[in-house]
């Protein structure tokens, strides 16, 4: 798999890492990870799309290589990611974000339309399911803040993503975790765990103002976004396409990578022409 390009940007008061891949004269693209995630979370996907696009995965605030900050929330999250794109000078592009990244992703194109082209949105949307919910906030006190063994971590990471694929699993440890003080600790701040785990109900208001052509992608056996709230999101959004990915969870990418691929790149296709 050929490697990205690491490089960072002044955002904000703070550092931003993001990944390159592609010849910054092909068709843009922008990919935001969700919560606890990091740019590695889109390699599979973006090499396989690197000979014809031009993409950049962010490390958004606190994950990654980024600087960890004193506030997280979608506002920062947005203003972040609007002095990313002035700094590369990238006027048009598809703007692509799974779970708490499409929530960024909605209301960055809801506030600049001048410049998505195409928005994708992974499986989030205003309202959550409760049972994802609840899961998730299990999830995160039930999962350890250290691992003694990278053994120990994948076991862990194995059991709260069933259906996604080992290699994935494996490089998604790779750089999802430091080693230090003799112990494997993930790369993102603590802090992250603070965030609140409710529906973002207001942003029914954002899609209502989005016009660009738009993909929601839904996971068959996602426990966040639900079948009903992901038809009505397509119907509200003026020229929308919504596909169900087979034998998939939440995360999407790493549960079905084909699928999610093929589903991406026709819709791609399909709005330029």
């Amino acid at each position: 798999m050929p490697s990205p390009q690491d490089k960072f940007v002044a955002a904000n008061g703070i550092s931003l890492h993001y990944l390159e891949w592609g010849n910054a004269e092909s068709p843009q693209m922008i990919l935001l990870h969700g919560l606890f995630g990091n740019a590695h979370y889109w390699d599979f996907f973006a090499s396989a799309l690197e000979d014809g696009f031009h993409i950049i995965a962010l490390d958004q605030r606190g994950h990654g290589d980024s600087s960890w900050a004193e506030h997280y929330g979608p506002k920062e999250y947005v203003a972040d990611l609007d002095c990313l794109i002035e700094a590369l000078g990238i006027n048009h592009f598809t703007l692509a974000g799974h779970s708490m990244g499409g929530i960024t992703a909605t209301l960055y194109a809801e506030r600049y339309p001048h410049r998505v082209d195409r928005l994708i949105i992974v499986d989030i949307g205003p309202e959550i399911d409760a049972v994802g919910t609840q899961r998730m906030i299990t999830e995160m006190s039930l999962t350890p803040e250290q691992f003694y063994s990278i053994e120990e971590a994948f076991a862990c990471l194995r059991e709260l993503e069933p259906f996604c694929t080992d290699d994935f699993l494996w490089h998604q440890l790779k750089h999802s975790l430091k080693y230090e003080d003799m112990r494997y600790v993930f790369r993102f701040d603590s802090a992250l765990a603070q965030t609140e785990m409710h529906s973002p109900y207001w942003l029914w208001d954002y899609l209502e103002r989005i016009f660009c052509p738009a993909l929601i992608l839904r996971g068959s056996e996602s426990d966040m976004l639900g079948p009903a709230v992901a038809q009505k999101m397509s119907q509200i959004l003026p020229s929308c396409s919504l596909i169900e990915i087979e034998r998939a969870r939440h995360g999407i990418p790493g549960d079905n990578p084909t699928a999610f691929h093929n589903a991406v790149v026709n819709f791609l296709r399909d709005a330029t022409q």
